[in-house]
């Protein structure tokens, strides 16, 4: 690389340099990652019952879109592995393959679970949401909800499913930042189609209440009657497609 990374070893009384050595790790035969490596920081680690220790060693390497930060050890005999087995491991399902519970219990906020994973929300569950992407009034179902892997701005994606089997799925998507509420994006409705309908709830007596963009609707003969904004001379004659379009510029 350009600019080489060393270690160096002083005298802590007499600040005298004792030895100075090229580190050459993160790489492959000093080939790295986007041509960078950055040294990051030293540790010792002391494991208090054997004695035993360890220099740990923080590198970065990548280019400037795509950084990958690791942490090297040099230690003695024992020492590796166990830092190793101590080293928090990331699932994405529990033990046995199955969904993780949830971080949260009844979570106000979807956002505030960014712990990847796959996880799934109970039709209870779904109500308590502040930040869910559809009504209370459609929230009838359980939903996969999956938290994948983000990037080092701390962005990433969030995906919910609507466990469906005898009509369509619904699915919404949205990315969100971990660091800053305000800068979470919207939920973006995903289309999916087993060939259905999507019904109206029965409590919704208004059509303008219906603001899903991109998802449509039928309206049976009977429902149109319902709707208080519906136009009044075509009710009750005959069954309508409700298509919700956006008219956002941009």
């Amino acid at each position: 690389t350009a600019n080489p990374n060393y270690l160096q070893g002083f005298d802590i009384k007499t600040k005298e340099l004792l030895f100075k050595r090229r580190i050459d790790i993160g790489g492959v035969n000093n080939n790295f990652k986007g041509d960078f490596q950055e040294a990051e920081g030293l540790d010792m680690y002391y494991d208090l019952e054997t004695g035993r220790k360890a220099l740990l060693i923080g590198v970065t390497i990548g280019p400037g879109n795509n950084r990958h930060h690791s942490i090297y050890s040099i230690g003695q005999r024992g020492v590796n592995q166990f830092l190793k087995n101590i080293a928090p491991q990331v699932s994405m399902t529990d033990s046995g393959g199955r969904v993780k519970p949830l971080p949260i219990q009844n979570p106000a906020y979807l956002s505030d679970i960014t712990e990847v994973g796959h996880y799934y929300i109970y039709t209870q569950d779904t109500q308590n949401a502040l930040d869910f992407p559809l009504p209370k009034a459609f929230r009838d179902a359980g939903w996969f909800f999956d938290v994948l892997p983000g990037h080092y701005n701390g962005a990433l994606r969030q995906v919910l499913t609507r466990n469906s089997t005898g009509r369509n799925m619904l699915k919404f998507e949205r990315v969100i930042d971990i660091f800053n509420k305000k800068n979470n994006g919207a939920w973006n409705f995903c289309p999916q189609n087993a060939g259905y309908w999507e019904h109206i709830p029965k409590s919704i007596t208004k059509l303008s209440d219906l603001k899903i963009v991109g998802l449509d609707f039928y309206i049976t003969t009977e429902e149109s009657n319902r709707f208080t904004d519906f136009p009044k001379d075509f009710k009750g004659i005959a069954g309508w497609i409700l298509e919700v379009k956006s008219n956002t510029p941009g």
